[in-house]
């Protein structure tokens, strides 16, 4: 009942039959950002290429920016933002202008958010650009927090445990490519 239910639901979204785990389009990425979050996010690519971004790199950096709601964000970055919304053009942008790649925000960097969250392609460009594979997530007492003094490869590594395709391919996919990049570190 349920896969004829989500059949259904998948042929009327998509336009093709079957479910969006056996089209292979799908198995390579997570969901693109939100027609919502990509507006917000082209914001910030249209602020980043009139050249304001050099003179102000540290706002780029900065945990404590403003959503367009003037709510603050989590305490996200912009480059932790993109990467949790898994818009990759933003996540090249914003290592390619200066982004910090090993800020942490919140215990963890953009490296932990790509692991926790599966998004193999931003994984691969944070580490192009020096993503620390050795950080660990801080520890602390609240409720809210995962996996706390994990790196990113043992984030992976736990996740992959449950996982089920295709986030266990992306998984697979992140946790090579971190292996290779801390063995380069050595």
């Amino acid at each position: 009942m349920w896969s004829a239910t989500m059949e259904n639901v998948t042929t009327k979204v998509s336009g093709t039959g079957g479910m969006r785990e056996s089209n292979p389009a799908w198995r390579s990425r997570d969901l693109p950002p939100s027609p919502q979050l990509s507006e917000k996010m082209l914001k910030v690519t249209d602020w980043l290429n009139r050249g304001s971004a050099g003179r102000y790199i540290r706002a780029v950096d900065d945990p404590r920016y403003k959503d367009q709601a003037g709510d603050h964000a989590r305490g996200h970055t912009f480059l932790m933002q993109a990467v949790i919304s898994n818009n990759e053009e933003l996540v090249a942008a914003l290592l390619a202008r200066g982004a910090d790649p090993n800020q942490k925000a919140g215990g963890k960097s953009a490296l932990h958010f790509a692991a926790i969250l599966g998004h193999s392609n931003a994984v691969k460009l944070l580490l192009l650009y020096g993503a620390s594979t050795t950080l660990r997530v801080d520890e602390d007492d609240t409720d809210y927090t995962e996996c706390d003094g994990l790196t990113a490869l043992e984030i992976v590594e736990e996740k992959i445990e449950f996982a089920r395709d295709p986030l266990r391919e992306r998984l697979a996919e992140s946790r090579e490519m971190l292996i290779k990049a801390a063995a380069e570190a050595k």
